[in-house]
């Protein structure tokens, strides 16, 4: 619970300050929703994609569908 409410320190805090903020490490279904209801919609982590070499960053984000990735309808609500 003290980990909740510090993330949702920092969300108010940067919403406060008209800061964009961005929740790093996101690797569960959890996570997504819990961090989606304390009010920040961008996130990244393992859950959206692993890691990956610079040459393939391009065929990603081109083969890369949000409508179409179960993985967006859950960070969408």
């Amino acid at each position: 619970m003290l980990a909740r409410n510090v993330v949702k320190t920092v969300i108010d805090l940067c919403r406060n300050l008209k800061f964009d903020c961005v929740v790093e490490g996101v690797e569960t279904t959890e996570q997504v929703e819990i961090i989606g209801r304390l009010g920040c919609s961008t996130m990244q982590g393992y859950f959206f994609a692993k890691p990956m070499p610079r040459s393939e960053v391009g065929t990603f984000i081109a083969s890369f569908r949000m409508s179409d990735d179960p993985r967006m309808a859950v960070a969408a609500g």
